[in-house]
């Protein structure tokens, strides 16, 4: 090889270099921090439970104590504290909702899409069908 392809090359891979990290940078500068994540964790402070909702679940725990005995057409009153639970839980996801699964994924065949793709769509169920 002659000295100056050996240079120019030399060049090339230099401005490449000096390049692609000029570019890292600028990517890196271009970062919402303040972005929403896409899953809602558990210590998400939009999923803490305010006092309204510790009372709640408190006087369901008390309304189930006191119906546990109690049976209704031969069938014991079902255990409300989950499903309270789950509603408050529900309603604080319904808020603020994040897609985090793109909907090619979760679709149903035959291009169905109803309640459980979106759930699917907001990482609350897995897809099963």
């Amino acid at each position: 090889m002659e000295e100056g392809n050996v240079k120019l090359i030399i060049s090339i891979l230099i401005f490449g270099l000096l390049y692609g990290q000029a570019i890292a940078e600028e990517k890196q500068q271009n970062v919402n921090h303040s972005a929403i994540p896409p899953v809602i964790s558990p210590d998400d402070p939009d999923m803490q439970k305010t006092v309204q909702d510790h009372i709640t679940i408190l006087n369901t725990k008390k309304v189930d104590h006191v119906t546990k005995g109690i049976r209704i057409g031969g069938k014991p009153v079902p255990n409300q504290e989950q499903k309270v639970k789950e509603r408050i839980y529900r309603e604080k996801f319904d808020k603020n909702p994040r897609q985090t699964i793109p909907l090619k994924e979760c679709i149903k065949p035959n291009g169905v899409i109803d309640n459980e793709v979106n759930e699917c769509m907001n990482g609350r169920v897995k897809k099963t069908w």
